[in-house]
């Protein structure tokens, strides 16, 4: 039986891949996971760590880890978000450095958020080519705690059609169906992205696209509407 890496996971274990995975781990939250491990620990042996994960992967035996349960207070609600161990995240950047493009094509015009080359100077941008127009109000809609929300079946079918990769899809798939760990025990989720996983880029304070919003109301760009402009 031929139990050697696919291509694509050949391509995501690969050494150089992780490396720049790390880098990318490292400049965003240091925030340890369910082994609690920080990225200041992880970065104590980090070449053996790679080394090992990158191992993992190939031989098919990488299983995420549980989740690390944290609360956090957003819009006056607070909600359970799932931390993923540092070990978790890289091997989730480095998946996206080789297969992220696979859905880049897809992206809305008029999306900003969660896209590569693209931030909130170009939001800006399009709402003063709007304004150019004689476009008058920005409307904020948004989809209630959306990322909590994410149907996991839904979710492995759209990857699975995406990769046409089993061993792939699968560890893909492990990542947001992982268990939460809780002080009650591990706690099985049907629903929901993991935050600091491969959804929650970005969303840090003053919170960009909020950011957008705000200011082309404030230097006068465009009208707007007491409730409609806001922070979710």
């Amino acid at each position: 039986m031929n139990t050697s890496p696919s291509r694509l996971l050949s391509r995501m274990s690969d050494q150089p891949t992780l490396w720049a995975a790390w880098s990318r781990v490292a400049a965003g939250t240091a925030l340890a996971g369910a082994d609690g491990v920080t990225v200041a620990e992880f970065a104590h042996h980090l070449g053996p760590r790679l080394e090992s994960l990158s191992a993992l992967l190939r031989s098919g035996e990488y299983i995420p880890q549980p989740l690390r349960l944290m609360t956090v207070t957003r819009g006056g609600e607070r909600r359970d978000r799932g931390i993923p161990t540092v070990a978790d995240r890289v091997a989730q950047r480095a998946f996206l450095h080789v297969a992220g493009d696979r859905w880049e094509t897809r992206r809305a015009e008029v999306s900003f958020a969660y896209q590569r080359g693209r931030s909130w100077v170009d939001a800006l941008t399009m709402a003063l080519a709007y304004r150019d127009k004689g476009l008058r109000y920005v409307v904020r809609a948004d989809i209630a705690d959306f990322f909590a929300s994410v149907d996991h079946q839904l979710l492995h079918e759209m990857v699975s059609g995406s990769l046409a990769d089993p061993a792939v899809s699968r560890i893909v798939r492990g990542w947001f169906t992982t268990p939460m760990l809780t002080a009650a025990g591990l706690r099985t989720r049907g629903r929901g992205v993991p935050e600091g996983g491969l959804c929650a880029a970005a969303h840090k304070p003053p919170y960009e696209q909020c950011w957008v919003m705000r200011s082309v109301g404030l230097f006068g760009l465009v009208g707007t509407v007491p409730g409609v402009v806001r922070c979710a």
